[in-house]
C-alpha cells in the first residue's frame, strides 16, 4: 500500500524515500521477465497510477523524482523489449504515462523557474533507443512494433519533430544505395552533431529510415504499428515541421513517401499486399493535392494503351491498388477521365480501362489484381458497367484454369464479392425500374448516354445484368464435363455454389440448363479427386444458407418463401428415380472395376439418398426412414462378407464392399445421426444399440477375412500357394490392393464410431460406454500388432489414436485407464518380437504414439518417454554362446522416432530430444546392425524436427541448446583425421558427422575452416556416397573463403578429387564464377590427357573438346559452356577460322559435324539424353544465326524442326528435361522468328516452329507452359519495341491467352496454307493422344504419307468404338498431360478451319464431308441406347468425341455457307436436329444436346 493516505501528496524526507523504494519495487517487478501475463498487467496499472499521483502531487521532489532520468530510462527499456509481446491495454497506459512524464522540460514553482532532469536528453535517447531496435542486427518484430508506436506517439503529441529523428541517423556512404548503406549505419549520441547533417544527408536519411520502416510491414505483428508511425511521420511533416523546406525537392512535385516506397517495393515484392492494405490509405489521405499529383504520375496512360514494355510489375500492381483506394476517397481531380477524343467518362468506365488489358497478363498477381480491381467498388449496390461484365465473359474461363491453388482461392474469393453485388444491384435495379435513378444512371454512363430516360437505362442494365446470369450458369455446365481438369472442375463447383447461395439462379429462367447440370454434378461423383466429389455431393444435398432473393417486384423474400422459387425448385429437384439409377450405375462401375474413387462416389450418392428420404419424411418417420437406410446396407454388406469369409481368394472384385462401409461411415458421420432415433417408436437405444453392434461385428469379420494377406512379413506381391487359389482370377496386386483397402475403410468406419459427437444417443450420455470403447480399442490394437503392411496400418493407427485421445480426456475413471492398459501391453509386445524385428517395426511406434497422444498435456508423458529412452539404451542381452537373440532396442527406437515427429504430440516432447539425441549417437556406433540403423533414422529424424519441420540438409540448426551435436561431429572428424577415412567400421558414424556439419552453422572463422579441412579429403574417398555428402556439405560454406581455401590447397588436388565428385564442381560452375574453378584447373595441368575436366574459358578449347573426347558428360558440359559463350560474345570471326570457312558461309555444317562425331559409333554406345538435349538447344541457337542468310539450310531446319515436335508432341514419351530443352532450343531461335518477311518468306517451315510453340503452351508442366506463353507472347508483339529476347518480361501474357494468339495469328498469317488446313483437321478429329507430330513441317500437302481414306484420318466409328471399350483394370494408367482439354482443342481449331481460305481448304473438303457425316450416323445410331447420369456419354472419351463430331458439323456447315463444299445444309442439320429430339427421349448428355442445337 502508498505510505501516504491524501491523493494530493505533501512528504517530507522520510516519506520521499519510502516513495521511491516503492518506486524501485514497482520498476523492478515490472521488468521481471518471468512473471504471469495477468501479473505484468496488475504490476503495469499500479506503476502508472503512483507516477500519475507522482505527477499531480503538491511536493515538487515527488514531481521530480518521477521524471528522474534514470526512471525514465528503465520505463523506456521495458516498454520496448515488453510492449509488442504482452496485451495491449495496459502497454497503451504505460504509453501514455511515460508521455505525461516527458511532455514539460520544467514548470514554474513559486515564481522561480525549475528544470527537470534531463528531460530533453530522455527524448534523444528515446528516439535513439527506438532507432536502435528498428534498425537491427537480429530480426525482432515484437520490439520494432513497441518502438514505432513510441516514435509515433511521440510525434503525435508534438513531444519530438521529425528533425530529432533524421538527426541521429548517420550514414557514412552519401549516395549509396540503400542495401549499400544500411550496413555502416551509426547513430549520432550528441545532438551537436547536427551541424553535420547537409541536405543530400537529410534525403538519404529520410528515405533509409522509411525504408527500413516498410522493411517491418511484411511481419504482420508489426504491420499496422509501421504504417501508424509512417503516418504520423508524414502528417507531422504537412503540419509544417521545420525541417519540411529542408526536404522539399523543387523539381518534384511527388510527395515526400513516394520515391522511399517505390524503392522498397521493388527491392521486396513480397510486402506489397501489406504496403497497399496497410500503408497507402493513410499516405493518399494526408493531401488532397498530392495525391492528385501522385495518381497523375503513375502510368495510367500507357496501362490504357496496353504498352507495358516500360512498366515494372510493382508499378502496375501500384496503379491497380491506388485506383482502389482513390475511389474510396473520393478524390475529385482522379474520379473523371478525359478521353483521347475528348469525351469524358465517369471512374467506372475509367477503371475498366485500365484493368481490362490486364486480365491476361503472364503475371497471377496482376490478373487478380486486376480482376480485384475491376470488381471493386465503395458500393455495394452499384451495378456493372456493360464493359465489365463483358471483360469478365471473356476472361472468367482464364482464371477458372488456373493452376496455382492460391490464385484459384483468391479468385474464388473475389467471385464470391461479385455474386454478393450482383444481387444487392439487381434488387436495387428491381426496386427502381420504375422510377428515376439519377445514381444509377450516373454510376453506368455508357448506358445513360445511350437512352432517353434514366428508365430505359435501368431496363438495358438489368437486361445486361441477367444475361450475364444466364451466360455464367452455362459456361459453368460446360466448365463441369467429363474432359475438364481438376481446376476446372472445382473452381466451377465453388462457384456454383455461390451462385445459389446468394440466389442467382432464381433471377433468369434456369430450367433449360439446371437438369443439364444436375446430370454433371452426378457424374462429378465419381470424379477421380476426393475434393470435387464432396463438393458435388455437398450441392445435391442443397446444403447452401439462404439467402435473400428479389422477386420481380422488388419485394425481398427468403428462399422457399416465394412461389417462383417453388416452381424453380419443383422443376429441377432430384428426384428419387434419377438418383436410383445413378446409384445402379455407379455399383455397376464399382463391380466391375473395384476402384477407390468409384466406390467413394457409389458411398456419397448412397447418403444422398438416405438424406433425401429423411427429408421428405414426416417428422415421425425419419427415424424409421435412417433404421431402414442402415438396415439395408447392412444387409448389402452381409451379403458381401459371407461371399468372402470362406477366403478373401474367391472374390475381390465384383462386391460393393468398400463402397457399403464408406456408405455407413458417412451416414453415421452426421451430426444429427443418433438424434434421428428419437422418433423410431420410443425404441431409440435398443434400435441403435442393435445397429451400432452390427457395425462393429462387420469390422470385426473384415479383419478376419483379410488377416491372411495383410498379417504376413511381406504382403506385397504375396500369392498363395494352395493350389485351389491358383484358379482364381485375382492377381497378387489387386488381392493385396482390396484387403488393405477393406481394412482401411473398415478402420474409418471405427474412427466416425469414436470421433463423432452425434454418433451416441442421449440415452447414451452422448458418449460410447467403456465397453464400447474397449472393443473398438482392442480391435485396432490387434491389427496394429499384426498388420505388416504399411497402408493398412497408417489408417488403423489414426483410428487407434482418436481413441486413445477419446479414453485419455473422458471423466470416467475406467475408460481414462483404457490407454494405460494398452501401454503396457504394448511394452510386451517389445518383448515378445523382440526376436523377429523389422527396419520400422510395423505397428509398434503407431500403438506408442497414438497412447502417449492422449496423455499429451499429462504427467504420465514423462514416464512414457523415460520408459522409451530406457529401452532403447540399454545393454545387449547375450544367451551363453554370446549370441545376441533378443534386440527390443530396436522396436524402443522406432518409437522414440515417431514421437518426436508426429504432429499429435507438438511441442509437448522438446524437453526429451537432448536425451534422445544422446541415445541415438549411442547407438550410431553399436555393434549391431539393426540398432546402428535405428539410431541413425532417430537421428535423422531429430534434425528434421529440429529445423522446423524441413528435412533438408540446407536448413541450419540452432544447436546452442544441444552442445552434443556439435561435440560428436567434433570428436568422430578429429578421430577421421587421425585414423584415416578407410576404415568401414566408421562409415556409418562419418555420415551423420557430415550431416551435422551441413546443419550446424560454424562457430566462427576458426572452426569453418576446421570444417573444411575435415570434409576435403572426403572429396577422394573411394565410397561415391562419402564424396557427395562432403561435397554438399562444403558447398553451403562461405563462398570467399572456399576460394581461398582452394588457393592454400591447390598443390594437393588430385584428378581423382575433382573428378570423383561431380557435385561440387558443378555446384561451382553453376555459379557462373570460374575464378574458384580456376584453381581445381590448375592442379590438373600434369593430367592433361583427361580431357574431360580441361575448361578453359575459350571456344577454341571446348569445340576441340567436342571433336576429340569421347567422354559423354566431357561433350555435354562443353556444349553449355559454347552456348554461354555465344551469348555473351555471339559469333565473333574465331568461328569461321576454327571452322576453316568464309564470313559469308553457314556455320552449322560445322557445328553439326561435330555434334554428330564419330567416336559414339566407335565406342557402340548411344549418346545420352543429357547430350541430345544439349546438342538440340545448340542447334537451334547456331541456326538462328544462319537460317535467314543461307537458303541451303532448309532441309537441316526441317530436321531440327521435327526433333523440337518430336519432344512437344503430346504421344512423346519424353521426359520432362527432353521438353524443357525444346522450349529452349525454340527460344534460341526466337530472334529469327521476330525478323521481317521471316513469315512470308519461310512460311511452310517456320509454322512448323509455331505449332510446337503451341504444343508447349498445352504442355502438363506449368513452368514450361509459363515459359513458352513469355516466349509466344514476345514473338507475337510488336517487332519494332524490342530488340533483345531479354525484354520479354513487359508484354507477357498467361498460357490460355498465349495460346489463343497464336492460333489467331496462325489464321491470318497462313490463311492460304494446306498444311494448315491439314493439321487442323488432323487435331479436330482425332484424340490428343493421337496428334503431334504426324506432319513433319515444311513438307508439301502432297508428299505426305496417306492412309487409305486419302489423308490419314481415322474413321469416326473406329475411334468411337475404342472410346466405348470399357476399361475395367483396378489401377488406372493416368493421362499423360491433365491440362489439355479435347474439347476445348476441337473448339479452337474448328475456328482455326472456319478462318481458311478455299484454297487451304480445297484438297480436304471431302475427307472432312465423309468423316462427319460417318460420324453422325454413327453417333445416332448410338443416341437410341438409354444413357442418363453416369450413362455411356460420362465417361471422358466418349463425351468428347461426340462433341468433335458436332464441332466438326460447325466447320462443315460453315464451309457449305462459303460454298467450299457441296453437301447440302439441310443433311447435316437433319442429323443434329434428330440427335437433339432422340437425346431428350433416351436422357443424352445434355452438353451434347446444347451443343447440336446451337449447331444447328
Amino acid at each position: 500500500m502508498f505510505p501516504w493516505k491524501a491523493t494530493s501528496l505533501d512528504v517530507k524526507a522520510e516519506e520521499y524515500q519510502e516513495s521511491w523504494a516503492f518506486l524501485c519495487k514497482l520498476l523492478n517487478t515490472v521488468e521481471d521477465y518471468w512473471i504471469t501475463g495477468t501479473h505484468l498487467a496488475k504490476a503495469c496499472d499500479t506503476l502508472c497510477g503512483f507516477l500519475e499521483l507522482c505527477i499531480a502531487a503538491s511536493s515538487w521532489e515527488l514531481r521530480a523524482m518521477c521524471r528522474y532520468y534514470p526512471v525514465l530510462s528503465q520505463i523506456l527499456m521495458f516498454y520496448l523489449r515488453r510492449a509488442g509481446e504482452e496485451k495491449s491495454k495496459p502497454m497503451r497506459r504505460v504509453l501514455k504515462t511515460l508521455l505525461r512524464l516527458t511532455t514539460d522540460d520544467s514548470e514554474v514553482v513559486n515564481g522561480n523557474k525549475k528544470e527537470y532532469d534531463n528531460i530533453s536528453d530522455f527524448r534523444e535517447t528515446a528516439v535513439l533507443q527506438s532507432l536502435k531496435v528498428i534498425f537491427p542486427k537480429q530480426k525482432n518484430s515484437s520490439h520494432a512494433k513497441a518502438a514505432m508506436m513510441l516514435l509515433e506517439a511521440l510525434l503525435k503529441n508534438y513531444v519530438i519533430e521529425v528533425s530529432h529523428i533524421l538527426y541521429r541517423i548517420y550514414c557514412p556512404t552519401v549516395g549509396a544505395t540503400y542495401k549499400a548503406t544500411i550496413r555502416e549505419l551509426k547513430f549520432w549520441t550528441k545532438l551537436e552533431y547536427v551541424e553535420s547533417v547537409t541536405s543530400e544527408t537529410l534525403h538519404i536519411n529520410f528515405e533509409i529510415l522509411v525504408a527500413q520502416v516498410l522493411y517491418w510491414i511484411e511481419f504482420a505483428d508489426a504491420a499496422p504499428a509501421a504504417s501508424h508511425f509512417l503516418t504520423s511521420l508524414f502528417e507531422a511533416l504537412e503540419n509544417g515541421d521545420h525541417i519540411r523546406h529542408e526536404l522539399a525537392q523543387p523539381p518534384s512535385p511527388l510527395p515526400f513517401w513516394a520515391t522511399p516506397l517505390r524503392k522498397i517495393l521493388l527491392e521486396k515484392s513480397g510486402v506489397m499486399d501489406a504496403i497497399f492494405h496497410h500503408v497507402l490509405p493513410p499516405l493518399l489521405r494526408l493531401n488532397v493535392t498530392e495525391t492528385e499529383l501522385f495518381f497523375s504520375s503513375l502510368p495510367y496512360e500507357e496501362l490504357i494503351g496496353r504498352n507495358y514494355k516500360s512498366i515494372e510489375e510493382v508499378d502496375i500492381r501500384l496503379c491497380l491498388s491506388v485506383l482502389k483506394i482513390v475511389e474510396e476517397l473520393a478524390v475529385p481531380g482522379v474520379l473523371n477521365y478525359t478521353t483521347d477524343s475528348g469525351e469524358l467518362t465517369d471512374y467506372s468506365s475509367y477503371v475498366g480501362l485500365v484493368c481490362t488489358g490486364l486480365l491476361t497478363h503472364g503475371s497471377s498477381d496482376v490478373r487478380v489484381a486486376a480482376i480485384s480491381t475491376l470488381l471493386h467498388s465503395s458500393s455495394s449496390t452499384t451495378p456493372f458497367t456493360a464493359s465489365t461484365l463483358s471483360a469478365l465473359r471473356q476472361n472468367i474461363p482464364l482464371f477458372c484454369a488456373e493452376h496455382d491453388p492460391k490464385i484459384r482461392g483468391e479468385y474464388i474469393s473475389l467471385m464470391k464479392q461479385f455474386c454478393s453485388r450482383l444481387q444487392s444491384a439487381l434488387a436495387k435495379i428491381m426496386r427502381n425500374q420504375a422510377l428515376p435513378n439519377e445514381t444509377l444512371v450516373s454510376a453506368t454512363t455508357e448506358k445513360a448516354t445511350e437512352n432517353e430516360s434514366s428508365e430505359e437505362g435501368c431496363s438495358e442494365i438489368l437486361a445486361d445484368h441477367l444475361s450475364f446470369i444466364d451466360w455464367y450458369l452455362n459456361y459453368i455446365g460446360t466448365e463441369l464435363g467429363a474432359t475438364k481438369s481438376y481446376q476446372q472442375h472445382i473452381t466451377a463447383l465453388k462457384v456454383l455454389q455461390q451462385v445459389k447461395q446468394f440466389g442467382l439462379d432464381h433471377y433468369i429462367n434456369a430450367k433449360s440448363i439446371a437438369p443439364t447440370i444436375q446430370r454433371l454434378l452426378l457424374d462429378l461423383t465419381m470424379d477421380p479427386f476426393d475434393d470435387v466429389r464432396n463438393t458435388a455431393a455437398t450441392i445435391l444435398k442443397g446444403r447452401m444458407p439462404s439467402a435473400s432473393v428479389c422477386t420481380t417486384n422488388g419485394s425481398s423474400t427468403q428462399h422457399g418463401d416465394s412461389p417462383k422459387e417453388a416452381d424453380f425448385l419443383d422443376e429441377t429437384r432430384l428426384d428419387t428415380k434419377t438418383l436410383d439409377q445413378a446409384i445402379i450405375n455407379a455399383q455397376s462401375l464399382v463391380n466391375r472395376t473395384g476402384r477407390a474413387d468409384y466406390a467413394d462416389g457409389f458411398a456419397r450418392l448412397c447418403e444422398l439418398k438416405c438424406d433425401y428420404l429423411i427429408r421428405e419424411a414426416s417428422p415421425s418417420e425419419v427415424g424409421d426412414r435412417l433404421a431402414g437406410t442402415v438396415t439395408k446396407h447392412l444387409k448389402a454388406l452381409e451379403s458381401c462378407i459371407e461371399g468372402l469369409e470362406g477366403s478373401v481368394y474367391n472374390s475381390s472384385t465384383g462386391l460393393p464392399l468398400h463402397g457399403l462401409l464408406i456408405a455407413l461411415r458417412y451416414i453415421i458421420s452426421r451430426p444429427d445421426y443418433a438424434n434421428l432415433y428419437a422418433s423410431h417408436g420410443g425404441t431409440t437405444w435398443s434400435a441403435w444399440r442393435l445397429i451400432h453392434e452390427q457395425l462393429v461385428g462387420y469390422c470385426e469379420r473384415v479383419w478376419i477375412i483379410v488377416k491372411e494377406v495383410l498379417c504376413i512379413d511381406s504382403p506385397e506381391g504375396h500369392v498363395s500357394e494352395d493350389p485351389e487359389d491358383e484358379e482364381t482370377e485375382a492377381d497378387s496386386k489387386d488381392l493385396l490392393s482390396f484387403s488393405w483397402r477393406s481394412l482401411k475403410e473398415a478402420s474409418s468406419l471405427m474412427l466416425a464410431m469414436i470421433t463423432n459427437p452425434g454418433y451416441s444417443p442421449r440415452e447414451a450420455s452422448g458418449r460410447l460406454s467403456y465397453a464400447d470403447l474397449k472393443k473398438l480399442g482392442d480391435l485396432a490394437f490387434t491389427q496394429l500388432a499384426e498388420l505388416r503392411h504399411r497402408g493398412a496400418f497408417s489408417t488403423v493407427s489414426q483410428t487407434f489414436l482418436a481413441c486413445c485421445v477419446c479414453c485419455a480426456k473422458s471423466n470416467d475413471y475406467m475408460i481414462a485407464s483404457l490407454p494405460k492398459h494398452w501401454y503396457s501391453e504394448t511394452l510386451l509386445c517389445f518383448e515378445e518380437r523382440a526376436s523377429t524385428v523389422t527396419r520400422r517395426s510395423a505397428g509398434l511406434p503407431a500403438m506408442i504414439t497414438g497412447i502417449l497422444a492422449g496423455y499429451s498435456k499429462g504427467p504420465e508423458l514423462k514416464g512414457f518417454i523415460f520408459d522409451l529412452q530406457k529401452i532403447a539404451s540399454a545393454p545387449l542381452r547375450r544367451n551363453l554362446d554370446k549370441k545376441i537373440l533378443r534386440l527390443p532396442q530396436v522396436h524402443a527406437l522406432n518409437c522414440l522416432k515417431d514421437v518426436f515427429t508426429t504432429s499429435q504430440l507438438g511441442s509437448a516432447t522438446e524437453p526429451y530430444i537432448g536425451t534422445a539425441l544422446k541415445i541415438a549417437m549411442d547407438c550410431i556406433i553399436n555393434e549391431v546392425w539393426a540398432i546402428r540403423n535405428c539410431g541413425l533414422m532417430l537421428l535423422k529424424a531429430l534434425f528434421t524436427r529440429l529445423a522446423g519441420g524441413d528435412s533438408s540438409a540446407s536448413n541450419r540448426v540452432e544447436s546452442e541448446k544441444f552442445d552434443d551435436l556439435r561435440t560428436f561431429a567434433i570428436e568422430v572428424f578429429t578421430k577421421m583425421s587421425r585414423g584415416g577415412t578407410g576404415q568401414k567400421a566408421s562409415f556409418h558414424i562419418i555420415l551423420p558427422a557430415i550431416e551435422l556439419i551441413e546443419r550446424l552453422q560454424p562457430k566462427g572463422r576458426i572452426e569453418e575452416f576446421d570444417f573444411r579441412n575435415w570434409l576435403f579429403p572426403l572429396l577422394s574417398d573411394e565410397s561415391w556416397i562419402l564424396r557427395e555428402k562432403a561435397a554438399r556439405a562444403m558447398v553451403p560454406l562461405e563462398y570467399v573463403s572456399i576460394v581461398d581455401f582452394l588457393k592454400r590447397r591447390k598443390s594437393t588436388l588430385t584428378e581423382d578429387i575433382c573428378a570423383g565428385n561431380s557435385t561440387f564442381v558443378l555446384d561451382l560452375l553453376e555459379r557462373k564464377d570460374f575464378s574458384c574453378l580456376a584453381c581445381v584447373l590448375e592442379g590438373l595441368e600434369s593430367t592433361s590427357g583427361k580431357t574431360h575436366l580441361l575448361l578453359r574459358l575459350d571456344v577454341a578449347v571446348y569445340l576441340l573438346l567436342l571433336e576429340s573426347s569421347c567422354d559423354h558428360a566431357a561433350k555435354t558440359l562443353a556444349v553449355s559452356h559454347i552456348m554461354d559463350l555465344i551469348e555473351k560474345q555471339g559469333f565473333e570471326d574465331k568461328w569461321y577460322r576454327i571452322a576453316k570457312i568464309e564470313d559469308d558461309q553457314p556455320l552449322y555444317p560445322f557445328v553439326d559435324k561435330l555434334l554428330n562425331s564419330e567416336h559414339f559409333g566407335k565406342r557402340g554406345t548411344v549418346p545420352p539424353a543429357t547430350f541430345v538435349n544439349a546438342t538440340l538447344e545448340l542447334r537451334g541457337m547456331v541456326l538462328e544465326h544462319d537460317y535467314f542468310k543461307h537458303e541451303s539450310l532448309d532441309l537441316a531446319f526441317k530436321g531440327w524442326i521435327s526433333a523440337v515436335r518430336l519432344a512437344t508432341s503430346e504421344n512423346s514419351d519424353k521426359e520432362l528435361t527432353a521438353r524443357q530443352t525444346a522450349l529452349r532450343s525454340l527460344d534460341r531461335f526466337l530472334t529469327a522468328l521476330r525478323r521481317p518477311n521471316s513469315v512470308t518468306s519461310k512460311s511452310m517451315a517456320v509454322m512448323g516452329a509455331f505449332l510446337a510453340f503451341y504444343d508447349l503452351l498445352n504442355d502438363d508442366d506449368e513452368e514450361i507452359r509459363r515459359d513458352a506463353a513469355h516466349s509466344v507472347s514476345w514473338v507475337l508483339s510488336d517487332p519494332s519495341s524490342y530488340s533483345k529476347p531479354q525484354d520479354e518480361g513487359k508484354i507477357s501474357l498467361m498460357p490460355l491467352a498465349s495460346a489463343s494468339e497464336l492460333l489467331s495469328f496462325l489464321r491470318s498469317s497462313y490463311r492460304d496454307s494446306p498444311d494448315l488446313c491439314s493439321e487442323a483437321i488432323l487435331r479436330l478429329t482425332g484424340p490428343s493422344s493421337e496428334y503431334g507430330s504426324r506432319i513433319v513441317a515444311g513438307v508439301p500437302t502432297s508428299t505426305k504419307e496417306k492412309s487409305s481414306n486419302g489423308m490419314g484420318l481415322t474413321s469416326f466409328k473406329v475411334l468411337f468404338g475404342q472410346a466405348r471399350k470399357e476399361d475395367n483394370v483396378l489401377f488406372v494408367e493416368e493421362r499423360q498431360n491433365l491440362f489439355i482439354d479435347d474439347v476445348r482443342e476441337a473448339e479452337r481449331w474448328a475456328e482455326v478451319l472456319q478462318d481458311l481460305s478455299y484454297a487451304a481448304v480445297e484438297g480436304f473438303v471431302s475427307y472432312l464431308e465423309t468423316w462427319v457425316l460417318e460420324g453422325l450416323a454413327v453417333l445416332l445410331d448410338a443416341a437410341n441406347e438409354e444413357d442418363g447420369p453416369l450413362g455411356w456419354t460420362s465417361k471422358p472419351d466418349v463425351f468428347a468425341m461426340g462433341l468433335r463430331v458436332i464441332v466438326a458439323a460447325e466447320v462443315l456447315l460453315k464451309w457449305i455457307m462459303k460454298g467450299h463444299s457441296k453437301v447440302e445444309t439441310e443433311m447435316v442439320r437433319h442429323y443434329l436436329k434428330e440427335l437433339a429430339e432422340i437425346g431428350r427421349r433416351t436422357k443424352l448428355h445434355g452438353l451434347w444436346i446444347q451443343r447440336a442445337e446451337l449447331s444447328m
